[in-house]
């Protein structure tokens, strides 16, 4: 362990120790009933997060450089999403190899808009691709917590933050490290937001918060598409029950409301994208929707995957079902409780339910309900804790199994190792791969002349990143002759990536081309 820790670089070593810092300060704080403790432990989770965020110097595979690349392309136009900028004339490329497009509708652009802001704020560099992922992280703390002390009480808050802080998953999102990184990330977010809104209209039926709810709703569908209604599913079974016993419509009213606002705020892409793009936005918009009922890019598992994943976003199944069986449980014997618990638990048993039904499988299509899992594991600590008669038996348990579960969910050794830095493991010799990439390709010059670069695979889709440091346009493949001939006329430089003698005979003594030989440096 002391050998992993001693790999990691200085900067982030010095956030994980601020992390720690402040986090005892925080509960200092807390503890003298200072009220800048809550801010304090937000500024804890930030440096935790900036940790992980700057743990690796590269943009991963899969598939943060794609959504890096087309955040640095949306900083010229927003609203015309580019994976390439443009492919030079006499480059075909077949329509159906959407990480060779030029126009990217892959995904909801909301998240990418964020973090082109981010760059465009901070330049083109990899921490500025995750900082938006930071920050929203850092803000689910005072936000988890909010939600905790307005169900339940401050304590359940306060512990549900100190899990979702702590969550690998999550940090492991923010970080890029997961496939579908900061598109999740955002979107996690934004669910949670909508759900906080929610409470505090319950709490306070100010008029401001429906509104709320429409904002973060919308953004959550412009982000990652229509499970971003999440909140509306447990808000609807209540309002139409209260349209039951009433016999009247009015309980719907704030509801639809909330649904107005979120429809003025992601319809507007659609109908642009369809305009704008009709073609590919029809041909993606099918590709997503066979997630349901199709398996698409080999993405696939049985009726229990999403049960056998537990332990990826959480810990052991069997601890996992021992904490939800004590949640229901409480459910059951405190009366009091159950409203609250059902606007809970409900969208966490729809999410499950629903992601277990469609026939594409990914980790993190259940990650949406972290935050409300952690939440309910909090109140069954909480809940169960206070029958504890003995003051001092109470606060010391409730803090050893508190830290007990921030270790589960952290997973300090495996998280480390994971991110490439336990010595001679395939992981640490792939982060030394990664990283020599990001130096080759940061050795290459930056200025305005029209270059295109071909042969950029001696790492996957290593074309992508060399796009985001530099401006030229860079591609997998080599060229044949005819393609060189048009490019040149159009007053493009050719350089050609040599791994591994991969260059065809023919291109090796063509004195128009040069070519660069990534095995000399970096064998």
């Amino acid at each position: 362990m002391l050998n992993t820790l001693g790999n990691i670089t200085l900067l982030p070593k010095c956030f994980l120790i601020s992390w720690f810092l402040l986090l005892l300060f925080a509960l200092l704080l807390l503890w003298k009933q200072n009220k800048f403790w809550l801010l304090t432990l937000t500024l804890s989770a930030f440096a935790l997060a900036s940790a992980f965020a700057l743990f690796t110097p590269y943009l991963f595979t899969w598939d943060e450089q794609f959504h890096a690349l087309v955040a640095k392309n949306n900083m010229s136009n927003p609203f015309h999403p580019k994976l390439f900028l443009n492919h030079p004339e006499g480059i075909t490329i077949p329509s159906d190899q959407w990480v060779l497009s030029e126009t990217w509708l892959h995904k909801q652009p909301f998240f990418t808009w964020l973090m082109a802001l981010s760059l465009k704020l901070f330049g083109s560099s990899v921490f500025a691709v995750r900082l938006p992922s930071v920050v929203l992280f850092s803000i689910m703390i005072p936000v988890i917590y909010r939600i905790g002390k307005l169900l339940f009480s401050q304590k359940t808050g306060l512990i549900a933050a100190l899990f979702v802080m702590h969550s690998a998953y999550l940090l492991g999102l923010v970080s890029g490290r997961i496939g579908t990184d900061h598109n999740d990330a955002v979107f996690i977010a934004l669910i949670l937001f909508s759900f906080w809104a929610f409470f505090e209209w319950q709490h306070s039926n100010a008029n401001k918060w429906i509104y709320l709810i429409g904002l973060f709703v919308g953004l959550a569908v412009l982000t990652k598409w229509l499970v971003g209604l999440l909140v509306f599913f447990g808000w609807g079974i209540m309002a139409l029950r209260e349209v039951y016993l009433q016999k009247k419509l009015q309980p719907m009213k704030p509801l639809l409301i909330s649904l107005g606002i979120a429809a003025i705020i992601f319809m507007p892409w659609q109908i642009y994208s369809f305009t704008r793009f009709p073609e590919l936005a029809k041909q993606e918009m099918a590709y997503n929707s066979q997630h349901f009922s199709q398996v698409v890019e080999k993405h696939s598992g049985d009726s229990s995957f999403h049960f056998d994943n537990i332990s990826n976003l959480y810990f052991d199944q069997i601890l996992f079902s021992v904490f939800i069986s004590l949640s229901l449980l409480a459910f059951i014997i405190f009366k009091p409780e159950r409203k609250k618990l059902i606007l809970i638990f409900l969208p966490i048993l729809v999410a499950y339910v629903f992601f277990s039904c469609a026939q594409t499988k990914m980790p993190s299509f259940t990650a949406i309900v972290i935050p409300l899992v952690l939440l309910m594991f909090a109140f069954t600590i909480n809940t169960y804790t206070t029958l504890i008669k003995n003051t001092r038996v109470k606060l010391l348990g409730s803090a050893l199994v508190i830290f007990v579960m921030i270790n589960l969910l952290l997973k300090p050794g495996q998280t480390l190792d994971a991110y490439g830095f336990k010595t001679g493991t395939a992981l640490y010799k792939n982060n030394i791969s990664h990283t020599a990439m990001l130096e080759f390709i940061q050795k290459q010059p930056v200025d305005d002349r029209k270059r295109v670069v071909f042969g950029c695979d001696w790492n996957k889709f290593a074309y992508i990143s060399w796009m985001f440091y530099t401006n030229d346009i860079a591609y997998p493949f080599y060229p044949d002759l005819k393609t060189i001939d048009k490019l040149l006329k159009q007053g493009y430089e050719i350089e050609l990536i040599d791994w591994n003698n991969a260059i065809p005979v023919k291109l090796q003594s063509d004195t128009r081309l040069k070519i660069i030989d990534y095995q000399l440096e970096y064998s």
